[in-house]
This record gives C-alpha cells, sequence and structure tokens, in this order.
C-alpha cells in the first residue's frame, strides 16, 4: 500500500466510528471472526481497545492484520484502522452513475448546432443535433463545444 494510499484511507476513517472494541479477554476467535465480517461488509473499519485491555492498540493491531489478511492503515491513541479491499465488487448505485450532460446522435458533423426539444421538457436529456444550420433554440452549442467540454451559453 501506497503513503497516498494510506493517507486517503485515512481520510476516510476518521468519520468512521468505531464499531469494534477489544477488552479485558483480549482477542478471543469470536471477535476475529466478527472483525473478518465486519470487513467482508465495509472494507475498512475503525477498532478501540478498552483501557482494561492487555494489549496496547498497536500490538492489537499487529496481532490481528495477519489472522485477518487486512493492512493496519493507521494507529491513534487507543483506536486503529483496517483496511482490507473487498473480494466481491461493489454494485454500483443509480445516484453514482455518470450520465452525458448531452447525447449526441450518429452521423452529426462537428460544428452542428444544438437545440433543445421543447416537447419533453427535459433539457440536458433531449438535446437534438442537428445535421445543418441552426434549427429552433440553437444557444450556440455546437458538437465541436460540447465534445471539448465547453459549453456556450
Amino acid at each position: 500500500m501506497t503513503s497516498k494510499e494510506r493517507a486517503g484511507l485515512r481520510s476516510k476513517a476518521q468519520s468512521l466510528d468505531t464499531i469494534f472494541f477489544v477488552g479485558k479477554s483480549g482477542l478471543t476467535d469470536e471477535i476475529v471472526k466478527q472483525l473478518d465480517n465486519a470487513i467482508n461488509a465495509r472494507e475498512l473499519i475503525k477498532v478501540g481497545v478498552q483501557e482494561n485491555c492487555e494489549l496496547s492498540a498497536r500490538e492489537a493491531a499487529d496481532l490481528i492484520a495477519p489472522r485477518l489478511r487486512v493492512d493496519v492503515v493507521a494507529v491513534i491513541g487507543r483506536k486503529f484502522v483496517l483496511w482490507r479491499k473487498s473480494e466481491k465488487p461493489k454494485a454500483v448505485s443509480k445516484k453514482q452513475e455518470i450520465k452525458p450532460l448531452y447525447k449526441v446522435k450518429a452521423g452529426a458533423r462537428v460544428g452542428a448546432k444544438v437545440r433543445n426539444d421543447s416537447r419533453s421538457g427535459s433539457r440536458s436529456d433531449s438535446l437534438n443535433f442537428s445535421k445543418g444550420g441552426t434549427t429552433g433554440n440553437s444557444r450556440g452549442k455546437t458538437i465541436r463545444n460540447i465534445r471539448k467540454g465547453t459549453k456556450k451559453s
């Protein structure tokens, strides 16, 4: 793991709540199994070590890491952060999908003007590209400008 990856994970872990605590019984097999399940579900978890535990946070993290095949991201005070890449890919929600700003019709020439289709009501999904000159409400948007990522308004 590179230092930039570690720094990114540390910044994500700041907002996480501590979901496990290691107590006076230490690291039992039951706690290790629960940690494994949590890491499979979340990838990044924060674990705390209680004051009555015989182990320090560094010692507990060093004991857990090889057993669970995880990376220790950070140890701060009585807490430590563990990370393991999930075995199954995450499903992308509809909010995370990237939608194109404009739909380009096949065969539209570069420099063709864009017009809004006023019948559908949705501007971003209903932009049409004409094959010739300006038609309708063009507002000066061209395919060339859209492909470059610039829009004239």
